[in-house]
């Protein structure tokens, strides 16, 4: 499966990351980025990747649920789901 980015600029592929998860952004929380986080090749290394932005947790969370459904429907049936996650803008969630 592929997540394409809120801004539509970048793809990623799902399976090379390590995890994707919410981070506060500023020191006010005032919003919370959907952080797609990968290895590089040599070492521990991980390189970080915002993948969207939102105005609250909760938003940011309810994102995170709907990857988890759309992998979950991907993997288990996938002719019945497509295989790319386009991030929703804000005013989607």
């Amino acid at each position: 499966m592929i997540i394409r980015s809120q801004d539509k600029k970048s793809i990623t592929n799902f399976s090379q990351l390590t995890d994707i998860s919410i981070h506060p952004i500023g020191t006010n929380n005032k919003y919370y980025s959907v952080v797609a986080c990968y290895p590089f090749a040599i070492g521990d290394d991980y390189s970080n990747m915002s993948i969207g932005k939102y105005s609250t947790e909760e938003k940011a969370i309810k994102v995170l649920d709907m990857i988890e459904k759309q992998y979950l429907d991907y993997c288990c049936n996938y002719h019945s789901k497509s295989g790319i996650f386009q991030m929703p803008q804000d005013s989607e969630v």
